[in-house]
C-alpha cells in the first residue's frame, strides 16, 4: 500500500511537471498554473503524507492574480493557498496546515492553529473546473474582472455545496461547484 501511494504522488508529480509550461506568443516557455481540480488534489496528497496530518480534509482554496491586479480568465489566477483541518489526524499537535502553490511550485506544508466554525469541509472534491465556472459566471451576465477566488464550503440555507466565490469589481458572485448556480454580485 505504501509503495502504491508513493507511485500515485510521483505520477502527480510528474503530471504536474509535464503540464505546467505553455509556448506563449513570443515563441518562449512560460510556466503554466494548472487548474485548482488537479492542484487541491495533488495538495490534499501532499499534505496527507506528511507525519501528522494524514487525516487531514481540505477546508479552502484561496487563490489570487501574481501582481493583484484583475483577470477576466481563469488562467489569471495563478497563486493558491489551500488550507487543511486536521481535526481528525488522532493524537494530532497541530489544528490545522496550509500549503501554497505559485509560479509553477510547492510551498512547504504550515502547521497552523484552529479553524474556528464557519467553512465546512471540502468532500467529495469537486470536478468542476476553475474555467468552467468562469464561463458559467460570464453566460450569467457577470463579466466583472476579478483578482481573487475562493472555493469554500459554507454551510446555510440554500448553500449545500462548495461554491467558487469571485471578488469582482462589482461586488462577491459565486458559482455552485456542482449545480452550477449563480449568486450575482454582492456590493
Amino acid at each position: 500500500m505504501k509503495h502504491r501511494r508513493l507511485f500515485v504522488i510521483t505520477l502527480a508529480c510528474a503530471f504536474l511537471a509535464a503540464f505546467t509550461t505553455t509556448a506563449s506568443a513570443a515563441g518562449h516557455i512560460a510556466p503554466r498554473t494548472p487548474d485548482v481540480t488537479f492542484l487541491m488534489r495533488v495538495a490534499l496528497a501532499k499534505v496527507t503524507h506528511t507525519k501528522g496530518y494524514f487525516r487531514a480534509v481540505l477546508r479552502a482554496a484561496s487563490g489570487a492574480t501574481a501582481d493583484s491586479g484583475n483577470t477576466t480568465v481563469a488562467q489569471g489566477i495563478t497563486n493558491w493557498t489551500f488550507t487543511f483541518d486536521n481535526g481528525l489526524t488522532p493524537g494530532a499537535t497541530h489544528p490545522s496546515a496550509t500549503l501554497t502553490f505559485s509560479a509553477g511550485g510547492w510551498g512547504k506544508v504550515t502547521a497552523g492553529g484552529g479553524l474556528g466554525i464557519g467553512a465546512g469541509d471540502i468532500g467529495p472534491l469537486p470536478v468542476m473546473t476553475l474555467a468552467h465556472a468562469v464561463q458559467i459566471l460570464n453566460r450569467a451576465g457577470v463579466t466583472a474582472a476579478f483578482n481573487q477566488v475562493q472555493l469554500i464550503y459554507v454551510p446555510g440555507p440554500g448553500f449545500n455545496q462548495p461554491r467558487y466565490i469571485f471578488q469582482t469589481t462589482a461586488g462577491a458572485a459565486s458559482v455552485g461547484a456542482r449545480n452550477g448556480i449563480v449568486t450575482p454580485p454582492l456590493p
